[in-house]
């Protein structure tokens, strides 16, 4: 499904399709020592990304002169994917798509796009990719269909100078959580911005950042992946509790969250009018702390809850490389997707355009990147076991729809906390199904 880039903000003008071809010359076939033109569609539209993608796709193209990218960017990315989708289908262009990943789970359900396995052992990818970025792009029976370079992290960003300010640190528990809202509240700040733009999608990071710290990161992931556990258990009602009930009634959120857009969030905390920024993404390390480089801040887990495992990220990845089944020119577009995860041009992206590719032996305290940044890429990189899954990257349009929308009406006191999830699990039973 369609979520906003939650990482950078998304330039340009809307509604428009930029197009840059990097160099012309004729198409032709993988064989024969002919050129070939390689056509490459993408959603990719923040002016600093693209100009460390143009970069790195002109590497390509030197250390491979047979082979020229005609690149092609859609915004806004909405458009992608069901552009893509009819493209393979026609067996037209693009050669390879970078699109959301449940657009390229949907592309591969639809015998559309390449199976990866066999390229995979080719180029070693499960040697040099972590076992967490691949899972992202595996379907359940173990078919890889994509590679995503865009692993991110999610939690709570808490501006720590103003925590001193108040005189508290960042909470660990609800009751910690609530003291410290209040405390917000008598000195005029925002304690929590969030702001979902209408969309509804925060509410996937608002019941799986309680529900990991609840069951753990491997009992979480095997909840969201049907292998066990309900929505209605108890311990998923407290969890999601400690957002709907504590959290709530410590006025921690604004009521305007439903319909803030999330760069007006992101500007509350820089502003210094808000304390903490929830959900926030690894992606949205690098961009505060340049906005904001007098105050400090932490990159933290939701509170314990009650009864629970500890406090634990999220994981999960933005979108992803697939390969058109009914390309000409597949071993082309199979050296230029494995281009991509080379660790020197990983790191590239990872100083230039704020992505964190799955690569494995980065040296991140090595990174030309701000310490906040480097807090969340350790993570992912490193220590990628100690988090959860987020959840609408591996359920259906239907469940995701139900999670955001009646995830709002919980909120707005429409429905009861108990409602919402006996709703929950009747879908999740059905995507099972």
């Amino acid at each position: 499904m369609f979520r906003p880039l939650r990482g950078l903000v998304a330039a340009g003008a809307a509604g428009v399709v930029l197009a840059a071809v990097l160099t012309g010359c004729s198409s032709g076939g993988d064989s024969g020592g002919g050129k070939i033109t390689l056509t490459y569609w993408n959603q990719i539209t923040s002016t600093d990304t693209t100009k460390a993608e143009d970069a790195i796709i002109a590497e390509f193209e030197k250390e491979h002169p047979d082979i020229t990218v005609k690149q092609t960017r859609y915004q806004p990315q909405a458009q992608l994917p069901s552009l893509a989708k009819n493209a393979f289908r026609s067996g037209s262009t693009p050669d390879v798509v970078y699109a959301e990943v449940s657009t390229g789970r949907d592309l591969f359900n639809a015998g559309l796009a390449l199976d990866l396995d066999a390229a995979a052992k080719t180029y070693g990818w499960k040697d040099r990719i972590t076992p967490s970025g691949l899972a992202w792009t595996t379907t359940a029976d173990g078919k890889l269909y994509g590679l995503g370079l865009e692993s991110e992290l999610s939690g709570v960003l808490w501006n720590t100078t103003l925590l001193d300010k108040l005189g508290t640190k960042v909470p660990t528990t609800v009751d910690e959580l609530t003291s410290f809202c209040q405390a917000a509240r008598k000195n005029d700040l925002v304690p929590i911005a969030t702001g979902a733009g209408g969309g509804g999608w925060i509410w996937y990071f608002y019941l799986g950042l309680p529900i990991v710290n609840a069951l753990g990161p491997q009992a979480e992931k095997d909840f969201v992946s049907h292998k066990s556990g309900k929505w209605t258990d108890p311990e998923i009602k407290t969890a999601v509790q400690t957002v709907f009930d504590a959290a709530k009634k410590a006025d921690c959120f604004i009521p305007e969250m439903s319909t803030l857009d999330n760069g007006a969030a992101i500007d509350m905390l820089t502003g210094n009018k808000a304390v903490a920024l929830a959900p926030a993404f690894t992606g949205n390390l690098g961009p505060v702390a340049a906005a904001d480089p007098k105050s400090a801040y932490d990159f933290a887990p939701w509170v314990a809850v009650p009864g629970g495992k500890g406090q634990f990220n999220l994981q999960g990845m933005g979108s992803a490389f697939v390969v058109n089944k009914k390309s000409e020119h597949q071993k082309a577009a199979l050296e230029f997707v494995d281009f991509m995860f080379q660790k020197d041009i990983a790191e590239q992206y990872i100083e230039k355009a704020g992505f964190l590719p799955p690569v494995t032996g980065i040296d991140v305290d090595a990174l030309r990147i701000p310490d906040l940044f480097k807090q969340g890429a350790d993570i992912l990189i490193n220590h990628s076991e100690d988090t959860g899954t987020t959840v609408d990257l591996v359920s259906s349009d239907k469940f995701n729809d139900l999670i955001g929308r009646e995830g709002q009406e919980v909120f707005d006191g429409q429905i009861t906390v108990d409602q919402y999830l006996k709703d929950l699990q009747a879908q999740w039973v059905k995507d099972k199904i």
